[in-house]
């Protein structure tokens, strides 16, 4: 009898913990166009960062509740999916967006449970000012069908010798992908101000 109900409780243990982790999307290249409808909250989180991997515990946490509110908590490595990382323009870790039906806000309150729950609860995202539509991560400019921006301005840099580890095939970038970013948010608020008039 006891051999039976130990058989029985590990072989109901693993499907309880893989249904806990499916709560925590992850966000990929190609999967994340799934995030433009309904609401979410994105965490982008780079293993190595320690800053990241203090907030892992509680954005765990905060997927339990999640599907109870009706929101998709997801995450995105940054280390292998460096594309979403360029549409979103990540220059600091962890980022975190919340997205409600394509309109993306970046969050910038306390990383702490109760107040990623409270900023979804009480709709506090609606006080923070949206992401411009020309520079968010599905407009035009982001998009691959358009213009790549920032794999232009990476063939430009490296040229010039500040992308050390450039190569395409991989998307491999070196320690310059962070010198693209910060001219890309540079040149972003003169473009919204002439965009705007």
């Amino acid at each position: 009898m006891w051999r039976c109900f130990l058989l029985a409780v590990l072989c109901v243990s693993p499907l309880s913990v893989s249904a806990k982790r499916e709560r925590l999307k992850e966000v990929t290249d190609s999967n994340w166009e799934e995030i433009l409808t309904g609401e979410w909250m994105i965490e982008f989180y780079a293993p190595w960062c320690p800053a990241c991997q203090q907030l892992q515990p509680v954005w765990k946490d905060f997927a339990e509740w999640g599907e109870d509110m009706g929101v998709n908590i997801a995450k995105v490595d940054v280390t292998e999916q460096p594309g979403l990382s360029g549409r979103f323009i990540i220059t600091s870790l962890p980022t975190i967006y919340h997205c409600k039906d394509g309109v993306f806000r970046r969050y910038q309150g306390a990383r702490t449970k109760d107040d990623f729950l409270s900023f979804v609860d009480e709709q506090k995202w609606k006080a923070v000012d949206p992401v411009s539509s020309w520079f968010g991560p599905s407009s035009f400019l982001a998009s691959a069908r358009g213009c790549n921006l920032s794999m232009f301005i990476r063939l430009g840099l490296s040229r010039l010798g500040f992308v050390r580890d450039l190569r395409l095939g991989d998307a491999v970038l070196g320690p310059g992908a962070w010198t693209v970013a910060g001219l890309h948010r540079r040149l972003r608020l003169p473009l919204e101000t002439l965009l705007r008039s």
